[in-house]
């Protein structure tokens, strides 16, 4: 059976693509200017229909054609990484035998230890990687959630403020959270004086481009830099304080959490589960924080935003939640307070348990040696050596 990387493929991928794109170009004569005219005129409207359901096909077969040349490109993306795999772990194999010798000195066994934790991050590394914004491996752990909004129902903008510049499309915002989220408000939210904008009353959830529009001063001005956010897709949550102000700007006080359902991590180990979303903060004396508890219990910061915290318009963030030993369920809220000071915007929660969480020792359990090198430089050498080498010509010399 063929490899879907054998380069058969490659090649009746581009000669199916000339050759369709040269049907294309017959039939498009076919279909323009003169020749159009001349078969309509003539009566045999038959011929222009058929020309034209041969044009549809065509573009339908270079779609086809397109699709396949990208999976043999992804594919050998996934096959130059696990050469490097491969490597990388028949290495580590060798360093634990290596650490079992006798007659090792502390000082050589430290340099195996290095160099064994240096490949398992580059390992971890690995897992991330991406072609043309995609995951390559998308099985890097156990996934104990995830959420995009998407799939909730937005409705057209119920307030005039919205509106003033450029209008929503009727499928613009929704206060009404995914199932078994909840949105909670403090006490002092909505004080201060000024009449809540009910889009913004709280954590909302919006169309990107509507959440743009809401803030735009002058067509095509971004919405004050909301428009940064290209992360976020479908529908976002935000927590907007400039624009619960607009009516009246009396300084009213934003003061809400968003809070995922209870999420089940009994198969997780200690220090084990990362929690990863897209964010989008404009910097301004306000604060956000996400806040993790486990089992029903007190909660505990794993990131604090303030006055201090630079802008980050487009940023993906992963953070160790610290689940402790033996919790079976944890609840993260993601809080937010402002008054009239910009925004705060997420998209894609996800938790996953990350495979590769511990620091690994090889025969001295109480030494965690920090890697000096980066993974990325490793990777890099690791990868240019030449693609017909078999992994086990690889070699990977240990530190002088």
């Amino acid at each position: 059976m063929l490899s879907p990387t054998a380069p058969v493929f490659g090649s009746l991928a581009s000669a199916t693509s000339r050759a369709l794109a040269g049907l294309q170009r017959s039939v498009g004569r076919a279909l323009q200017g003169e020749g159009a005219e001349k078969v309509l005129d003539s009566g045999d409207g038959g011929q222009h229909v058929y020309a034209s359901r041969l044009g549809s096909q065509v573009k339908s077969k270079q779609a086809q054609i397109n699709s396949l040349q990208n999976a043999v490109s992804f594919s050998h993306g996934q096959r130059a990484a696990l050469t490097v795999a491969m490597s990388v772990f028949n290495r580590m194999g060798e360093l634990a035998v290596k650490a079992t010798d006798p007659i090792l000195t502390s000082s050589d066994r430290k340099n195996l230890d290095l160099e064994f934790n240096e490949l398992r991050n580059l390992a971890n590394e690995m897992g991330k990687e991406q072609f043309n914004g995609q995951d390559l491996f998308r099985s890097n752990g156990s996934s104990f959630f995830s959420e995009n909004f998407d799939t909730l129902a937005l409705n057209p903008f119920v307030s005039s403020m919205e509106e003033i510049v450029m209008s929503g499309d009727g499928t613009d915002w929704t206060a009404s959270p995914p199932s078994q989220w909840s949105m909670n408000k403090a006490a002092g939210h909505g004080g201060g004086g000024g009449t809540p904008i009910p889009e913004f009353d709280g954590w909302t959830f919006m169309d990107p481009q509507s959440w743009q529009n809401t803030a735009t001063e002058v067509v095509g001005d971004g919405g004050q830099s909301r428009n940064l956010f290209t992360k976020g897709t479908g529908v976002i949550a935000v927590a907007d304080s400039d624009e619960f102000d607009d009516d009246g700007y009396a300084g009213i006080q934003f003061d809400a959490g968003l809070r995922t359902p209870s999420i089940d991590i009994s198969g997780a180990e200690a220090g084990q589960v990362k929690l990863k979303f897209y964010s989008s903060w404009r910097n301004e004396p306000h604060v956000g924080k996400v806040v993790v508890s486990f089992d029903g219990g007190s909660q505990s910061t794993i990131l604090k935003k303030d006055g201090s915290s630079p802008n980050a318009y487009d940023e993906s963030v992963e953070l160790s939640v610290n689940n402790p030993e033996g919790a079976n369920s944890m609840q993260v809220s993601w809080d937010y307070r402002g008054t009239n000071n910009w925004w705060w915007a997420i998209d894609k929660a996800s938790q996953r348990a990350d495979p590769f969480r511990e620091q690994y020792s090889l025969g001295y359990p109480s030494q965690r040696i920090k890697p000096k090198p980066s993974a990325a430089s490793i990777f890099k050498t690791y990868s240019s050596c030449p693609s017909t080498h078999s992994p086990s010509s690889l070699t990977f010399p240990l530190r002088p």
